[in-house]
């Protein structure tokens, strides 16, 4: 046993798969519908090859690469979630929310793409822009900024508890077996997943595609494809995934 204590192997191994159990175990039908959620995206990129739609021309495959890698790190963010690791899950979500937006902002602005193309783009500059297509980007990117990518007492420092006496007792927390989590931060890492690859799966849309209808049904239309259903607009679904994780933040 002493000889366990004083090794970080079964800390590295042990631990976080039996937590990524429990995780699974205890959240089974959100993560169905968060990979549903994640798996848009690559459905309709998959449909559009499938389609022969052209990726490679001109500068849309600096597009695609970028929403490429955004999805990329939004799988490795899931896979952090169901390790409870939420300052690792926040971090990566926030590099995939900057991905994507730097994709729309490129996208839709010459200059924005001429400085990216020369190595003079800042990335923090299509957060601001984002706005005007996807309202809920400037303050989903600041929170999770504030959360974990600035270092600060709240996240990462000790937990800060009130005794009896009124006196601030502080907790650091060394885990040996599975890492706790309450259904609370589960379901907040869970949802901002869903809300990050949404927003990812927007710009695709919007760069890519046009609003359309079909037989009174929410639809989207792109050249040499023709027009599919989507069902409920993504902007809907964005602002529902938004709603959801605000309220979760105040329970985490």
């Amino acid at each position: 046993m002493a000889n366990d204590l004083l090794s970080i192997g079964p800390i590295i191994n042990d631990l976080r798969t039996r937590t990524i159990s429990d995780f699974e175990e205890k959240n089974a039908p959100l993560i169905s519908s968060t990979i549903a959620e994640m798996g848009r995206m690559y459905a309709l990129r998959t449909y559009c090859l499938l389609k022969g739609f052209n990726f490679t021309s001109g500068n849309i495959i600096e597009l695609l690469s970028l929403l490429l890698k955004s999805e990329d790190i939004i799988v490795s963010a899931f896979q952090m979630a169901k390790q409870r690791a939420a300052i690792e899950t926040v971090a990566l979500l926030r590099i995939a929310l900057e991905s994507a937006t730097t994709a729309l902002h490129i996208a839709k602005d010459t200059k924005a793409m001429a400085a990216y193309l020369g190595g003079r783009y800042k990335s923090t500059n299509s957060i601001s822009f984002s706005r005007k297509h996807i309202s809920v980007v400037p303050e989903l990117w600041t929170a999770l900024s504030r959360t974990a990518v600035h270092v600060h007492p709240i996240t990462f420092g000790p937990e800060r508890h009130f005794s009896s006496a009124d006196e601030i007792m502080r907790l650091i927390r060394v885990n040996y077996d599975v890492r706790p989590g309450t259904p609370h931060q589960d379901s907040f890492l869970l949802h901002t997943v869903s809300l990050v690859s949404l927003v990812a799966y927007r710009v695709f849309e919007i760069i890519f595609c046009t609003p359309a209808s079909f037989r009174g049904c929410c639809g989207l239309a792109m050249p040499s494809i023709g027009c599919f259903i989507t069902g409920k607009a993504t902007d809907d679904l964005i602002q529902d995934y938004f709603g959801r994780i605000t309220e979760l933040a105040r329970s985490v």
